[in-house]
């Protein structure tokens, strides 16, 4: 006897194989969003990684944020920027870059773009 097959070895034609989520094991995929790596510059002083996740999150699930802080040599305070991974279609995140652009976030506006290949790595 063929598993999934009836008394005489016919199997369930493709349709309703797809139809039909009984079979054991069969596991069904749910469509994964694409992981964009964004650059997110001018973040004010003090800001924490868990505020950034709060602030992208309504967008889609924050897989990861890396937040780093350099010395300005031309003002002498540091400077705080973040590299955040987040899954998102392309049209959230044509949303996500133009509402950043017109939104304030602490009182600044936040430089958010699609990080560049050489920050990938």
């Amino acid at each position: 006897q063929v598993p999934g097959a009836d008394s005489n070895n016919n199997l369930p034609s493709r349709a309703s194989r797809s139809e039909n989520r009984s079979f054991p094991g069969c596991v069904r995929e749910i469509p994964k969003m694409p992981l964009h790596r964004l650059f997110v510059g001018n973040i004010p002083g003090g800001t924490s990684e868990q505020e950034l996740k709060n602030e992208f999150s309504s967008y889609g699930p924050v897989r990861a944020i890396d937040l780093k802080s350099k010395a300005n040599p031309l003002t002498g305070s540091d400077d705080t920027f973040a590299f955040v991974n987040i899954d998102v279609d392309e049209r959230t995140l044509r949303q996500l870059l133009d509402e950043f652009r017109q939104e304030r976030y602490k009182g600044v506006y936040l430089n958010v773009s699609r990080a560049k290949e050489s920050f990938l790595d």
